[in-house]
């Protein structure tokens, strides 16, 4: 197996480790005081670039990695250890343990593996880890193991937000639910203030209010959905060039990209946990 890996998850599940740890720790605080540290993202991005299918020793190595970091910055830390064909392992963080209702932020850790080659956040386990897929091994074990053992009640769920792809030039990102969409628009709101504001990258716009709900890829919110969970899903339009390929390296990332999105993401769970209110209609959030 090459040493290069396909990593468009890790650099995203570097950003949302670092973020949270400054909104963790700055709760109180306006948006413009949450620092930007730079070292930080590239120490975590360096422990993160290793092939990691499951069962693999760099699958281990990150799964650790996550775990501890998450620890260290205040998470409670839930190893959800299951089997479905070969051993998996979902890694949930909880920000508060106290909360009724939860906004869920998830992703998978494990890549793929090919031959010759009120907050908390979930990293799917068993999403990349087999070359070809069937009934029994589709690609969604961790989320769907998740999602049938209630490891978080189901209605106590408010939106899953599901991150995918991240770190290509150019792609732009549609909304694919209209349940969901106000949230969507939110994100793109939200990205305008900061580019208004001088915060943004030199980067083309991220967000679009534009709708997409008829095309969206069968991917690790697919679960929650079918339990009536409102989702997000957070996914180019169109794939990278080099997904899946010898070429999904760190030299083909588009830091602007990964940078904004950051930024927009960091700002969006900071604003609805700061505006959080007691209504359960999901669609009537940022109105």
């Amino acid at each position: 197996m090459s040493r290069r890996t396909r990593f468009f998850w890790g650099i995203f599940l570097c950003c949302l480790i670092i973020q949270f740890y400054f909104i963790y720790w700055n709760s109180r605080k306006s948006f413009r005081e949450f620092p930007n540290d730079e070292n930080y993202f590239n120490e975590t991005l360096a422990k993160l670039l290793v092939p990691r299918w499951a069962g693999s020793p760099g699958h281990i190595q990150v799964s650790d990695f996550l775990v501890k970091s998450l620890k260290k910055r205040g998470f409670h830390t839930v190893l959800d250890h299951f089997y479905d064909g070969i051993p998996f392992t979902n890694i949930v963080a909880i920000m508060n343990m106290e909360a009724n209702n939860f906004l869920m932020l998830s992703c998978h850790y494990d890549s793929k593996f090919l031959n010759g080659s009120t907050n908390y956040l979930v990293f799917f386990d068993g999403h990349e880890s087999f070359e070809d897929v069937n009934d029994d091994f589709n690609s969604l074990n961790g989320s769907r193991h998740f999602t049938e053992v209630e490891l978080i009640l189901m209605q106590s769920i408010e939106v899953v937000i599901a991150f995918n792809l991240i770190g290509a030039p150019n792609h732009i990102y549609m909304s694919h639910y209209e349940r969901t969409y106000k949230l969507h628009t939110r994100m793109a709101d939200i990205e305008q203030e900061l580019r208004e504001s001088g915060k943004l990258s030199n980067c083309h716009q991220l967000f679009h209010k534009l709708k997409d709900h008829e095309s969206d890829i069968e991917d690790d919110h697919y679960p929650f959905l079918l339990k009536g969970v409102p989702a997000l899903h957070i996914i180019p339009h169109t794939f990278p060039d080099v997904w899946h390929t010898e070429s999904d390296t760190i030299q083909n990332l588009h830091f602007p990209t990964i940078r904004n999105m950051n930024l927009i993401v960091t700002r969006f769970v900071y604003k609805y946990l700061n505006d959080h209110v007691s209504d359960k209609d999901i669609e009537s959030r940022f109105d």
